[in-house]
C-alpha cells in the first residue's frame, strides 16, 4: 500500500513506530541538518514537535509516535553527540546524556526500556551496548 508523502523531504531520517502511528525525525533537509519531526497515522504525514537539537548523523531512535526516545547521532560524521530527547506526542524534551557520544548506532526497543549498541566514535568504531531504563521520575543509561 502507499501512504502519504513526506511533508519536508529529507535524506538520512530515522523512524520508529508502527504502520498506523509512525514517527520521522531529523535527517539532511534542503540548505541542512534537520530538528523536525512529523507523525504518521496511516494515511497522511503532518508536523510534529521540532528536536532542541538538529540531528543528521545516524541517531538511536526508538519508543512509539507518543512515547519515543533519540539519542546520540550528530551534525557530521566528525561531531557525534551524547545528547537525548524524549518525545511524547507532540513536543522534545532534553533527557539524560548515553555513556558513549556516537552515531551510526543500531537500537531498539520501547522509551521504558531499550537498548543502543556499536557506532561511529568520529573517530573509529565501538562495541559499547548501553542499555535504556525509563524510571517513573528519571531515565537512566547504564552500560553492560
Amino acid at each position: 500500500a502507499v501512504g502519504g508523502t513526506l511533508t519536508t523531504g529529507r535524506t538520512i531520517p530515522k523512524s520508529t513506530g508502527t504502520q498506523t502511528a509512525g514517527l520521522v525525525a531529523g535527517g539532511y533537509i534542503p540548505g541542512g541538518y534537520g530538528a523536525t519531526t512529523e507523525e504518521y497515522n496511516g494515511v497522511d504525514w503532518t508536523n510534529g514537535g521540532t528536536m532542541t537539537v538538529t540531528r543528521d548523523y545516524k541517531p538511536a531512535f526508538f519508543g512509539i509516535q507518543t512515547d519515543a526516545i533519540i539519542a546520540g547521532g550528530g551534525s557530521s560524521p566528525n561531531a557525534t553527540r551524547a545528547v537525548s530527547e524524549a518525545y511524547d506526542g507532540s513536543s522534545w524534551s532534553s533527557g539524560v546524556s548515553i555513556n558513549t557520544a556516537r552515531a551510526g548506532l543500531g537500537s531498539d526497543g520501547t522509551s521504558s526500556a531499550g537498548w543502543l549498541v556499536g557506532g561511529d566514535l568520529a573517530p573509529g568504531y565501538t562495541t559499547a551496548h548501553e542499555q535504556w531504563v525509563k524510571g517513573i521520575t528519571n531515565m537512566t543509561v547504564t552500560i553492560s
